[in-house]
């Protein structure tokens, strides 16, 4: 009786856990860049932004290898489960790329613990530790601003007591004088930033955290996944931070919602997208500023984000799914003379 309540607990514990993928059957690839790493470049540094990476098409790895971005990012949701078939299937996708991962629900799907997260990339950890955990901070430079890049882990329930490992590690890599701007990465957003997912208390905690012990003029930039629509607001003005969310880059589509409470997608953005929708679809979609909601059926706001880094600004230009490839119909630009601007460029993607 005992030995059979045994085996049912270990049952029921390994359902709550995740048992987990076979690590013994997934090889380990080099992740793009290590925890306290300087990447420099003479010219401006191109970062490639990716949400849901597992439901992406093999079309768009290949338009990255041919981009040849400095790293790419991929935000979180980069596998449909942990499991050795995923992780190798996804390795073989982005090769010849330089991949920062970060942490979203897929990845702790079946596998709290991540187990197979730490197989699958090596170079994770806290430059100094022997531990695998998905939080690092590295530099962008190209010889004038120096750009520090922090990436955040927002699961406070799986991290468990490693969490507070992660909330006595941040006021380290944000708070001093040592750079001079931040962007943070985090695989869940700080709010609705489509109107549909759900607010992560984690990524909240860890922003305030942020907040708290960063200089509000150096703190510029916050990149989320977790979203279904990319999207852009600036809550604080052209002088705060601007939230960036990554989208899908494939179906299913999901509503763009252009007001979120009290916050507004940036309004040259909407432009960008009301002339980009009309154009491909030739309906008038000027009822959508009005309604604030933009119908997946008739509209699908499907992309991914280029950021570019260069002496003293930073530029993410929103890649729009189109039937030609990707099409650039909107940028957001920071820089130290003018704050936040966006822009309707109406440009083709390279």
């Amino acid at each position: 009786m005992i030995r059979r309540t045994q085996v049912v607990f270990g049952l029921m514990a390994g359902l709550l856990l995740g048992c987990g993928p076979r690590t013994s059957r997934i090889t380990p690839v080099a992740v793009g860049v290590q925890d306290g790493a300087h990447v420099m470049s003479n010219v401006a540094l191109r970062i490639a932004v990716v949400g849901h990476a597992a439901t992406a098409s093999d079309d768009l790895f290949d338009h990255l290898r041919e981009l040849d971005p400095d790293l790419v990012l991929l935000m979180g949701d980069a596998v449909r489960r942990s499991h050795h078939e995923e992780w190798a299937q996804l390795q073989h996708r982005v090769r010849d790329l330089a991949v920062v991962p970060l942490v979203g629900r897929n990845e702790r799907r079946g596998d709290r613990a991540l187990r197979g997260f730490s197989a699958a990339w090596e170079g994770l950890g806290v430059a100094g530790l022997d531990t695998s955990d998905p939080w690092l901070a590295f530099e962008l430079s190209n010889g004038q601003t120096l750009w520090r890049l922090v990436v955040l882990d927002p699961d406070r329930q799986s991290l468990g007591s490693r969490w507070m490992d992660q909330l006595f590690w941040v006021p380290k890599v944000v708070g001093g004088e040592d750079y001079d701007q931040l962007i943070v990465a985090i695989g869940e957003g700080p709010g609705h930033m489509d109107g549909l997912s759900s607010v992560s208390p984690g990524a909240e905690a860890l922003l305030d955290l942020v907040r708290r012990h960063a200089d509000p003029s150096r703190f510029s930039l916050v990149l989320s996944g977790g979203a279904d629509v990319p999207a852009a607001v600036v809550p604080g003005g052209r002088w705060g931070e601007a939230w960036v969310s990554t989208g899908r880059t494939s179906a299913p589509a999901a509503p763009l919602h252009a007001r979120i409470g009290a916050m507004e997608l940036e309004d040259e953005l909407l432009t960008a997208l009301i002339r980009s929708f009309e154009a491909r679809t030739g309906s008038d979609l000027d009822g959508v500023r009005n309604s604030g909601v933009f119908p997946p059926a008739l509209a699908p706001v499907l992309g991914w984000w280029l950021l570019e880094v260069r002496a003293d600004t930073v530029s993410l230009h929103l890649q729009l799914d189109s039937s030609g490839g990707w099409d650039s119909p909107y940028s957001l630009r920071r820089s130290r003379s003018t704050g936040w601007s966006g822009t309707s460029t109406g440009r083709t993607a390279p």
